[in-house]
């Protein structure tokens, strides 16, 4: 259950230590900003290097966070989405009506806030099992909403694998009943939010993909610890008649392989609470691309999720995303504001195209800026 008060972002940031025009520069030669000194141990030890691998610190610099804790300066929702086909043929959305006094008796997604000491996946799991009465495992991140820069909504394919349908109803919920996606798509029933179109739009597509075969590449969350808030941009330029497929690396990267082998070959910024998210992705292309914001297309597709709200006393439960950000259809690249740094490398490689969600006809995460 969404708790009312989780309906909007806090903005606000308790340790605001940048102004509000600030993009930290590293090097005087530039008008932009780079920090390229190594994360790195040097004494050579590392503690837990799985959950905090070494990577090259990021290119551009909005604002920090020092600290990032679920539930004080950040939250978490996560939902299910449940499909299946009746026996006429006709496919179903399995919904609950809620409990909360502002939308009392609504319909909507089993969903809710992730508490401090689970994983995202294991809330959207938990969710439904308290308000559905099903066991479900998670086969797909659907879409992910992001509200300002410390809300975010991960919605989830899943498929039921246990449990009974629930009757009675309780703190959670009233109810839960399977409905006609048609009813949801027409309205014929008392919706909390007009989102669920969309959801239900969503959630169709992939069920045609995937109901009878395996995503051989699904979008999961990474449970790794973030120590802030970064976002990684998949900058990749296609040529009008669409045969050639290039993406913008750092020039330390040596080939395609490594695209997806190393941690540290995309353009990446580190912001702060201060920042909403809309304004740092056009802040970053006025700093990649020469008129980057007219030239790269406003992301709404997620590549990859690192996230980890675990343990309850860490200060690192941030997020890392990794967002397409596709160049505009056009004959020529618009020039690379700092050539020494990035450099466009050609995509051939099917299994690199394929991580990447470049493939033709795969399904890619949707990333909704609220």
């Amino acid at each position: 259950m969404i708790p009312e008060e989780e309906s909007t972002a806090d903005l606000s940031s308790p340790h605001r230590s940048y102004n509000d025009n600030n993009i930290e520069l590293n090097s005087k030669e530039h008008h932009h900003f780079y920090k390229m000194e190594s994360t790195e141990d040097n004494s050579g030890s590392s503690n837990n290097e799985e959950k905090h691998p070494s990577v090259r610190a990021p290119d551009m610099q909005m604002g920090k966070c020092r600290y990032v804790r679920l539930l004080d300066n950040i939250t978490y929702i996560a939902g299910a989405v449940i499909l299946r086909e009746s026996q006429d043929g006709q496919l179903e959305i399995l919904l609950i009506q809620e409990t909360k006094k502002s939308c009392y008796g609504k319909w909507y997604l089993p969903a809710g806030r992730v508490e401090p000491g689970e994983s995202i996946e294991s809330a959207a799991v938990r969710e439904a099992k308290e308000e559905t009465g099903f066991d479900v495992e998670i086969k797909e991140l659907l879409k992910l909403d992001v509200q300002g820069s410390g809300w975010y909504r991960f919605i989830f394919y899943c498929e039921i694998v246990g449990g009974e349908i629930k009757t009675k109803p309780d703190r959670e919920s009233l109810a839960a009943a399977w409905y006609s996606i048609e009813d949801v798509k027409q309205k014929n029933l008392l919706l909390r939010s007009k989102d669920m179109q969309e959801i239900v739009y969503d959630a169709e597509k992939y069920y045609k993909l995937y109901a009878r075969k395996e995503n051989p590449n699904p979008c999961r969350v990474i449970p790794e610890s973030q120590k802030g808030l970064f976002i990684e941009f998949v900058i990749v330029k296609k040529n009008m008649n669409k045969t050639k497929t290039e993406i913008l690396v750092h020039k330390s990267c040596k080939s395609e392989e490594e695209i997806i082998t190393r941690k540290d070959v995309l353009p990446t910024v580190e912001f702060g609470f201060e920042y909403i998210f809309p304004m740092v992705v056009s802040k970053c292309y006025r700093h990649i691309l020469e008129n980057g914001v007219s030239q790269i297309e406003m992301p709404t597709k997620v590549i990859s999720v690192s996230v980890e709200a675990s343990p309850v006393e860490s200060i690192a439960h941030g997020i890392r995303l990794r967002i397409l950000s596709p160049h505009k259809p056009s004959i020529s690249k618009s020039p690379i504001i700092d050539p020494a740094r990035y450099i466009w490398m050609e995509l051939t490689n099917k299994e690199v195209i394929q991580t990447l969600r470049l493939s033709e006809g795969q399904f890619n995460t949707k990333l909704t800026m609220l």
